[in-house]
C-alpha cells in the first residue's frame, strides 16, 4: 500500500512540475508546437474546385464586381465573378481570377496545422489568350497567407489588362503614343514613319493599385527594349505614386531609378537593337505598408522620339 501511495505521489509531483514548466516556458495550456515548413505543392483538379467552393473566395469575387452607382448593392457586371467560377471548369486561374487573390483562403483550409513562417511553393495552371500554361508562385504565412508576388503581368499573351494609358501631350497628327502590341507588349512612340516626323509628347501607362501592406522588401522588375530617341534616361521614366486617383497630373510621383553596374553605367537598352533586357530588381521598399501605382512616363520632342517597349511586369520579394 505504501508503495502505491508513493507511486501516486511521484506522479502528482511530476505532473505539477510539468504544468509549472509549461506555464513558465511554453505559454501554459494554450501551447501548441510550431509547425513551420516549406512545401512544394502542385494543384489538383479537386483543389481548383475547392477554391471555387470556398465561401470566403466567393465573397471576394462578388465584392470585386462593379455595382450600380445608385443602388450600391446591385451588381451590374458579373465578369469577375464568372471568371472566378470558371476556375473550377477550366482547372486554371486567369488574369481576372488570379491565384494571388483566391489561393490564400484555400491554403487556410488545406494546411490548417502550419505555423507562421511556413512557405508553400505552388504550381498551378494559368490561362492566357494563347492557352493554358503551368506557372509557379510562392505563398508565405505570417498572420495570414499571402503571395510573395504582389503584382504580375506578362502583357504579351495576356493583353493590356488593367494597365491604363493617359496622354498628357499628344499632337493631332498622332493617333496614339502608347499602345498594346500583341508581339512586343506595351509600346510607345511619337514618330510617324510615313512622314519621318518626330512629335513632342508625354504619355503614361499606369498599373492598377499594388498592395504592399504585407511586403517586406518588394522589388520591381520588367523586360524592356528601346531604339532611337536622343537620351533615354531623360525621355523615359519609371515612377511610383501612393495618391494616384486616375489622373497622372493630379498626384505625386517618385522616380524609381534604373540599376547601375559597378562602373556606374545604367542598365538600360543602348538603343542599337530591339533586344529586350531585364531591368533587374528595382527597390520599392520605401512603399512597404502602402498601396502603390507604377507609372511608365514616355516623353519625346521634335528632335527625337524613342520607341520604348516593356513586358513581364513583376513586383515581388527578392529572388533567392
Amino acid at each position: 500500500m505504501k508503495k502505491i501511495l508513493f507511486f501516486l505521489a511521484t506522479l502528482l509531483i511530476f505532473a505539477s512540475c510539468e504544468n509549472w514548466y509549461m506555464d513558465k516556458h511554453l505559454g501554459g495550456s494554450d501551447y501548441h508546437p510550431a509547425d513551420v515548413r516549406t512545401i512544394d505543392y502542385a494543384f489538383t483538379e479537386a483543389d481548383y474546385q475547392a477554391v471555387v467552393a470556398n465561401a470566403d473566395n466567393e465573397a471576394l469575387a462578388l465584392a470585386a464586381c462593379p455595382v450600380d452607382s445608385i443602388k450600391a448593392d446591385s451588381i451590374v457586371d458579373y465578369t469577375i465573378y464568372d471568371a472566378f467560377k470558371a476556375i473550377a471548369d477550366e482547372l486554371a486561374f486567369s488574369g481576372l481570377a488570379p491565384a494571388e487573390t483566391y489561393v490564400p483562403a484555400f491554403l487556410v483550409e488545406k494546411f490548417p496545422q502550419l505555423s507562421p513562417g511556413s512557405i508553400i511553393n505552388l504550381t498551378y495552371n494559368y490561362t492566357t489568350v494563347d492557352g493554358t500554361v503551368e506557372t509557379k508562385s510562392t505563398f508565405s504565412l505570417s498572420d495570414v497567407w499571402g503571395s510573395s508576388i504582389y503584382y504580375k503581368q506578362a502583357i504579351v499573351g495576356e493583353g493590356q489588362g488593367k494597365l491604363v494609358i493617359q496622354d498628357v501631350l499628344i499632337d493631332p497628327a498622332l493617333s496614339y503614343v502608347w499602345k498594346y502590341d500583341a508581339k512586343y507588349g506595351m509600346k510607345a512612340t511619337a514618330y510617324i514613319s510615313t512622314t519621318q516626323t518626330n512629335y513632342a509628347s508625354e504619355s503614361w501607362v499606369v498599373t492598377p493599385s499594388i498592395d504592399l501592406s504585407r511586403a517586406k522588401n518588394p522589388q520591381l522588375s520588367f523586360d524592356q527594349a528601346r531604339k532611337y530617341g536622343v537620351d533615354f534616361l531623360k525621355e523615359c521614366f519609371v515612377m511610383a505614386s501612393t495618391d494616384y486617383a486616375g489622373d497622372v497630373t493630379q498626384c505625386n510621383w517618385d522616380t524609381i531609378p534604373f540599376n547601375q553596374d559597378a562602373e556606374g553605367n545604367f542598365l538600360v537598352p543602348d538603343g542599337s537593337s530591339w533586344t529586350f533586357m531585364s531591368t533587374g530588381e528595382m527597390d520599392l521598399s520605401k512603399y512597404v505598408g502602402q498601396k502603390v501605382y507604377i507609372g511608365f512616363q514616355y516623353t519625346s520632342s521634335e528632335q527625337g522620339s524613342a520607341t520604348w517597349e516593356f513586358k513581364n511586369l513583376l513586383v515581388a520579394e527578392p529572388q533567392e
